[in-house]
């Protein structure tokens, strides 16, 4: 061995030696990253979203009974540049916890306002949330009511053609029937999905076994449906209370019915509407919270059945609102974050909506809903000559809508 590779080799043992405490000084200041951190991180959406244009071509609609009059137009167009957005199956739903909290983008409060009582229907009383002054058209939403009925009032025979209705009934019991052949009856925690597509006429009317002084309450959700099958037959699809899975987060403090969509890791029922909704029954009890996670780029809100809520970033721009408000979400975000504070009196009920916005004009009036004023004028006549989708309406009377008259 020549004295040159004695000097390597103490070379090479110094460096080796020098690199093992390197590396182990530089261990003790790295913080710890686990593989759940990581998939988080890289499971977040792209912080792009899409961008909205709202143009309206006709002065401001008056209020109508839209579900039983087709004589007071409300015209309004909408365009709405979409982005592609992910599947449910694909949306992870996340607790708020303090992993989490730091990690989603919570989506800010565009608009809050109480939805004022008004009447609609024959006698009945509704809150409207979406289709007043405050909010026309939110795309793919065109109405949400708040619905009160009591025995003898009601909705009785009216048409549809273009949209789908969302029942969701709370307290009481309300039939339905329509000039098909078609009849049901909901009870609190049913939902009923109906289709009209090219053309239907139906009555919603309070149960007949209705105790004195006793309403039946829910909600009444229109959504859009995409121009191309605005001209599908009518369907119904009924979701029992037992089939709506239920999911608890918070430690019990926050309580979920997974109507449409994912929370918790809880799925729904598939294929209830044709366009992509996401329907969300909270019960929170006082100092629960949850960030519910929505699709990216879809529009959002909150409606408030019962109590107070704390909606917004948890960490600055939050809001507290009671009940019967309307919130409207900001597209950017990841998630809704709920909350009831800690001394509240009372448990909060909301509902937590998202919609995958429609690429398309909404030409709507009364309770026709199309993309351009000829097919408003064409629905108006196919209706009144009984054509093109609305041959069964002639002669037909509603048995559920003559109790009106006795």
């Amino acid at each position: 061995m020549t004295a040159f590779s004695r000097i390597t080799i103490i070379a090479s043992a110094v460096v080796g030696v020098l690199s093992v405490v390197i590396l182990l000084l530089a261990r003790t200041d790295l913080p710890s990253l686990s593989i759940a951190s990581l998939s988080l991180a890289l499971s977040l959406p792209s912080a792009k979203r899409a961008t909205t244009q709202v143009q309206n071509i006709v002065s401001e609609p008056q209020e109508s009974n839209v579900r039983t009059s087709v004589l007071e137009p409300s015209i309004q167009v909408v365009t709405t540049t979409v982005t592609t957005v992910p599947s449910a199956s694909t949306l992870p739903s996340t607790n708020m916890t303090a992993q989490t909290t730091s990690k989603l983008l919570p989506r800010l409060i565009r608009l809050a306002f109480t939805a004022r009582e008004t009447a609609e229907g024959a006698g009945a009383r509704v809150r409207r949330a979406i289709g007043v002054p405050q909010l026309r058209n939110f795309t793919p939403f065109l109405m949400l009511d708040h619905f009160f009925v009591s025995p003898g009032a009601g909705f009785p025979d009216h048409p549809h053609r273009g949209q789908e209705t969302i029942t969701y009934l709370l307290g009481g019991g309300m039939e339905h029937e329509d000039f098909a052949g078609n009849r049901g009856l909901l009870r609190p925690g049913d939902l009923q999905f109906m289709t009209a597509g090219r053309g239907i006429v139906h009555a919603e009317m309070p149960a007949p076994d209705l105790k004195d002084g006793e309403k039946s309450v829910g909600l009444q959700l229109w959504v859009d449906l995409p121009e191309k099958l605005k001209g599908c037959e009518p369907r119904y699809r009924d979701l029992r209370r037992e089939e709506v899975p239920v999911v608890q987060a918070d430690g019990g403090k926050v309580t979920v019915k997974v109507i449409s969509g994912v929370s918790e890791g809880v799925e729904s029922v598939k294929d209830l509407a044709y366009t992509p909704v996401w329907l969300l029954d909270l019960e929170v009890k006082p100092g629960g919270k949850i960030a519910q996670r929505v699709p990216e780029g879809w529009n959002a809100f909150v409606y408030v059945l019962e109590g107070d809520v704390v909606l917004g970033d948890p960490e600055g721009d939050k809001k507290k609102v009671g009940q019967y408000n309307m919130v409207v979400f900001e597209k950017e975000g990841d998630a809704v974050y709920v909350s009831v504070e800690e001394g509240a009196e009372k448990n909060a009920r909301l509902v937590i909506v998202a919609g995958t916005p429609l690429d398309q004009k909404i030409v709507q009036y009364g309770p026709f809903v199309v993309t351009n004023q000829e097919a408003v004028y064409q629905a108006f006549m196919d209706y009144q000559t009984h054509s093109n989708g609305f041959e069964r309406a002639k002669d037909w009377e509603s048995e559920i809508g003559k109790r009106m008259r006795h």
